[in-house]
């Protein structure tokens, strides 16, 4: 059964990913369905944030099906990059919020609390179509392959490896369309 689930996860992710990439919106139907198989996860292996993080990710992917518009062409010229000073001080905060609640129940409480605060930020952020949340998932894909490695659960590799590759692709399909938004601006 748990090798059907990863199958489904990271299916659903990729098409989330192929789907926000290109700003269509069932992206987000994908994300509703990957999130709660990964809340799962992440509860049955003792990462309390993470787990709380993606059931917080399935609210976020209704609100982000409501929000985006149908059409993708219309989506994408709504394409932002904010300051990333400011993400970078809501992902510290989070992180430091989450870790002082998280330091006793999960095994890897600091990893954990930095992955939750950077996931949620970039869920907020993809919501508003922002190129960080593209990459803060660069950042958390990564570490998620570390922790995979240093607790020896081969999930997380394969389906964080798959997510870090999707990570890039989404992230230079973003960085595309915001310089073309800027160069029509001019």
């Amino acid at each position: 059964m748990e090798a059907i689930l990863n199958a489904i996860v990271i299916v659903a992710h990729v098409l989330t990913v192929l789907f926000a990439a290109k700003t269509h919106r069932w992206a987000w139907l994908f994300s509703l369905l990957s999130c709660g198989i990964m809340a799962y996860f992440f509860a049955y292996d003792r990462l309390v944030m993470s787990s709380i993080y993606n059931a917080y990710g399935a609210v976020m992917a209704v609100i982000g099906f409501c929000t985006w518009r149908r059409s993708p062409k219309e989506n994408e010229r709504s394409i932002r990059w904010t300051n990333p000073l400011w993400t970078l001080l809501a992902v510290a905060a989070l992180t430091t919020v989450i870790f002082l609640v998280d330091r006793h129940v999960s095994n890897h409480p600091f990893i954990d609390s930095a992955c939750t605060a950077m996931n949620i930020a970039a869920t907020f952020l993809l919501v508003r179509k922002d190129v960080n949340a593209w990459l803060l998932w660069l950042i958390t894909d990564s570490l998620y392959i570390v922790l995979g490695i240093t607790e020896s659960t081969p999930r997380y590799i394969l389906i964080y490896g798959v997510m870090l590759a999707l990570a890039v692709f989404g992230t230079v399909q973003y960085i595309r369309a915001w310089r073309k938004l800027r160069r029509a601006d001019g």
